[in-house]
């Protein structure tokens, strides 16, 4: 055999090699955050909807259903809700669900440090009383 056509064979090998891995679909590492309220009202992408119809916008949002789906819940002590959302995530096929307490709101103050203020009691204390 000569040496250009095991170039050849190689090349194309090598080619089918490639375009076999392009067949498969990664799976996807992205998270799928969704807030709950204590009421039961669910927001995914910005719109507020019930709870029985998270598997239904989940489906129209293409999210693989291998994807993580993690539940931000108010009110963590909810049983019943959360046993809602997971039974129906589960008849749809989403079998990583996780459950957390929602997160809090934080602020943060930029800027340069304040100065420290005396407390009424202080400037009580250092001062005479007035008559």
């Amino acid at each position: 055999m000569s040496s250009r056509r095991c170039l050849r064979i190689l090349t194309l090998a090598l080619v089918l090699a490639g375009f076999s891995g392009c067949t498969t679909t990664p799976k996807s590492s992205a998270v799928v955050h969704v807030l709950v309220s204590a009421q039961g009202m669910v927001t995914y992408f910005g719109e507020q909807f019930i709870a029985d119809q998270l598997p239904s916008r989940l489906d129209r949002t293409a999210v693989a259903k291998s994807q993580e789906i993690r539940v931000h819940l108010e009110d963590v002590h909810n049983k019943r809700l959360m046993a809602q959302i997971y039974n129906g995530l589960q008849a749809k096929g989403y079998v990583h669900v996780l459950f957390q307490d929602a997160p809090r709101a934080v602020s943060e103050v930029v800027g340069e440090p304040a100065s420290r203020t005396e407390t009424p009691a202080e400037n009580n204390a250092t001062s005479a009383p007035k008559h």
